[in-house]
């Protein structure tokens, strides 16, 4: 039976699966966002040979990397992709999203 789920070119040839290495790196930070970036980088790194294209999934891996890299240097830039209003610890300390008549999202 295949299972589609956990296909077997993910585990052929190789000692251990890519999502092991990926929760035993990214359990050393304590930032959501960053172990998210880091995760994606090692995931397109460790399969670039398995795709049709690894030049693409190396530029995949890049694209995390400068994510990662902004995220770490705490960069206020407007062209910071992560430059919000408002903060992670903000958004958790409102419970609900209400919905404006403009069908803009605001914190009440």
């Amino acid at each position: 039976m295949t299972d589609s789920i956990n296909p077997a070119h993910y585990k052929d040839g190789r000692r251990f699966e890519v999502i092991d290495l990926i929760e035993d790196n990214i359990c050393r930070t304590d930032d959501p966002v960053c172990a998210f970036l880091q995760g994606q980088i090692l995931r397109y790194l460790c399969r670039m040979w398995d795709k049709s294209d690894p030049l693409e999934n190396l530029q995949k891996a890049e694209w995390y990397v400068k994510r990662l890299k902004a995220q770490l240097s705490d960069d206020n830039s407007p062209e910071h992709p992560f430059n919000f209003d408002f903060n992670y610890e903000d958004v958790i300390q409102f419970s609900e999203w209400k919905s404006d008549s403009d069908d803009q999202l605001i914190l009440g």
